[in-house]
């Protein structure tokens, strides 16, 4: 790899991907899944480089695997339960299910192909690894992170001085710039302001000793949409 390691814990996620996964996994296990990655801004490409990256950085994704301290903070969450823990005690990415290519004019592509609750859980650890790959090798990123620290800054004076009331929760693990900067918003955030109530993101709600936030996602509606056998309360059929 080029780069450090851009996920380094299994909980570096949304919360709300492990709420739906234990509904799988209770409920679902014979369902499989495939997720497919397009990118929609216009005029973005990717390089060989960047392609290459993004790859060792998915190998080393898939070796990753649960802590026993990771776990035990999962299972202090209350409405986690206890088996799916230990389900998770045994589970970790498998590279096989990930499809990668990249096209002659720049096109990424990425298909993940599996057992649902397998499947489900690629979509955030890849996106950070893109997006943070891309940003990367794609600009300056001294710059970027200059221009980041100063809208921060501009955003927690507007909580001090009260221009700003409203409380607030941070979801920004799949539009993050990169991992060290989502740590730094995050903790600046909770210790700067009163309005930080929390963060999606499980790894950084640990680290930081802050709730993690989060209940479920559009994918999971979608899922029961998709599931012939289980009959919808309000349908136009």
């Amino acid at each position: 790899m080029k780069f450090e390691p851009i996920v380094v814990s299994l909980l570096d996620t949304d919360l709300y991907k492990f709420n739906m996964d234990q509904v799988i996994f209770h409920k679902h296990t014979d369902l499989s899944g495939e997720y497919y990655f397009r990118c929609r801004n216009e005029g973005v490409t990717f390089t060989r480089e960047m392609f290459e990256e993004i790859n060792a950085q998915i190998d080393h994704l898939c070796m990753l695997t649960f802590s026993r301290e990771e776990l035990d903070y999962l299972r202090s969450i209350r409405f986690i339960k206890n088996d799916y823990v230990e389900f998770l005690r045994l589970w970790h990415p498998i590279r096989d299910y990930v499809e990668t290519s990249l096209s002659e004019d720049g096109e990424l592509s990425i298909v993940v192909r599996g057992p649902l609750f397998s499947a489900m859980q690629f979509e955030i650890y890849l996106l950070e690894i893109v997006n943070e790959v891309y940003f990367r090798m794609h600009y300056d990123y001294d710059t970027l992170l200059a221009s980041a620290q100063e809208r921060l800054d501009r955003k927690i004076r507007g909580f001090q001085s009260g221009k700003y009331a409203f409380r607030f929760a941070e979801f920004g693990c799949r539009r993050r710039l990169s991992r060290e900067w989502e740590d730094v918003v995050v903790r600046r955030l909770a210790a700067e302001t009163d309005n930080c109530v929390g963060t999606s993101n499980v790894y950084l709600a640990r680290k930081h000793n802050l709730t993690p936030i989060g209940t479920y996602a559009h994918e999971y509606v979608q899922m029961y949409q998709g599931i012939d056998s289980i009959p919808l309360a309000y349908t136009n059929h």
